[in-house]
Order: structure tokens, then C-alpha cells, then sequence
């Protein structure tokens, strides 16, 4: 229709259990998905990229694995940074599983906090979760 993007805004889920968690898998897949953005024509207008979703892969553990450096390689190779912090912060844990990845570089970029408390059950001690 003569419209360019410059735009593309994916969003992924990688589910955290067999068979379909398979993290090598995901690892080729997703650098396929970017691949075809850097080199087919159809996208060669697109200049500004967002991936974000529930990716399962905690990458605020200390120890690493083959498949988290890939994955985190994947992304920083097609100039691609992390804005994401933390998802969930318990008492004694954190994690980040979910991540938002972009090429587009500002001054500054606003995050935000959602704190929810879980109502308290007979017998267990009440909760309280901080998301960003």
C-alpha cells in the first residue's frame, strides 16, 4: 500500500515447561525472527525494534549457562539493550523472566513499580510482591 514502517514491536512468551521450554530451541528461533528483520527487504525500512514478553529466563542469576550467554549474545549482537528490572521481589529472592529489549536509545526512559499484596490465608503469613 506504499506505507514504510519503521517499526517493529514483537512480543514473545517462552513457557517455562518441557516440551516447549527448550532453551537451545528458543535460542535458534528467535535469531531466525531477528535475522529475517536485519536481511529481508520487506523489512529493510524498519529501523526501531522492541521485543518484549515473558521469556522465562531468569538473567539475574550469578552462575550462567551456555544457553542464557546465547540468548543474551542473540540480543546485544543486533544492537538490541535490556530495560527491564526486576519482575518479582519476594523477602529473600528476585528474578527477572520477563524482559523488554529495544535499539532505541533515549535520554531516559520512565519504569514504574507495582506493589501487590497477597490476602493471607489460615495458617500462612500474607505476602507482598513488588513488580517494576
Amino acid at each position: 500500500s506504499g506505507m514504510q514502517l519503521s517499526l517493529t514491536y514483537q512480543n514473545v512468551y517462552r513457557p517455562s515447561s518441557a516440551p516447549f521450554a527448550h532453551l537451545k530451541r528458543f535460542n535458534v528461533l528467535l535469531n531466525e525472527i531477528l535475522e529475517k528483520i536485519k536481511l529481508k527487504k520487506e523489512y529493510k525500512n524498519i529501523k526501531d525494534i522492541v521485543i518484549c514478553g515473558d521469556m522465562n529466563i531468569d538473567i539475574i542469576l550469578s552462575h550462567s549457562s551456555i544457553g542464557l550467554s546465547t540468548y543474551l549474545d542473540n540480543l546485544i549482537q543486533f544492537g538490541l539493550l535490556q530495560l527491564t528490572l526486576p519482575t518479582r521481589i519476594g523477602n529473600r529472592s528476585a528474578n527477572i523472566i520477563d524482559h523488554i529489549w529495544t535499539n532505541i536509545l533515549y535520554d531516559n526512559f520512565d519504569t514504574g513499580m507495582i506493589i501487590r499484596f497477597r490476602k493471607k490465608k489460615k495458617g500462612q503469613e500474607s505476602k507482598k510482591e513488588i513488580t517494576y
